[in-house]
């Protein structure tokens, strides 16, 4: 039996609407991790497939457009990478081009622990005050010894102008399947 738990602005836009672009790709963690750069590579792909609709130029990446979805896809394809089940397991994004918003969604498959501790982050995330959140997991992280994880969500959500919904999907006694959104809305500086 599969069940599903949505948190957060997941269904924003509804799946059956159409987009003015579309671009999906499937990579697999290994080849991220061992190519770290190709996450920063792929970013820059998709923020000038989308920025292209608002600013068309060479000069595209120096708007605000380009840098804010590239920042938010790289975070959301960094953390799928870092945290699937399996090195070869497949990482699944989809990006959607609504007039003004973007939906940037990225799926991977993790272990029932990993997707465990990561449901009670988005909960946590979902129910805070995101300038507390941000200094508590700061002062975690350094009694910890310095390692900066979990702000990366946190950083997205206090900073730029995006809605985020997840869903986790527990397939058996060994997988879930965690599926992030982020509708980043766009806000075109000329």
């Amino acid at each position: 039996m599969m069940i599903e738990r949505i948190y957060g602005d997941f269904d924003l836009i509804p799946d059956e609407l159409t987009p003015e672009a579309r671009l999906e790709l499937t990579v697999t963690p290994i080849d991220l991790m061992t190519h770290w750069q190709r996450c920063s590579l792929m970013s820059d792909l998709v923020a000038g497939y989308i920025a292209y609709a608002y600013h068309q130029s060479r000069e595209m990446h120096t708007f605000h457009v380009y840098s804010s979805i590239s920042t938010i896809f790289q975070e959301l394809v960094e953390n799928a990478a870092k945290y699937s089940r399996q090195r070869e397991a497949n990482i699944r994004v989809r990006i959607r081009h609504y007039n003004t918003v973007v939906r940037i969604e990225v799926q991977n498959d993790a272990t029932i622990g990993t997707g465990d501790r990561f449901e009670q982050h988005v909960k946590t995330l979902l129910a805070a005050d995101l300038e507390e959140f941000q200094a508590q997991i700061v002062e975690d992280n350094q009694a910890r010894g310095g390692m900066q994880s979990g702000l990366g969500l946190v950083l997205l959500a206090k900073d730029y102008p995006v809605k985020l919904g997840f869903s986790f999907r527990r397939i058996g006694d060994e997988r879930e399947i965690i599926t992030v959104r982020a509708h980043y809305y766009v806000e075109v500086f000329l």
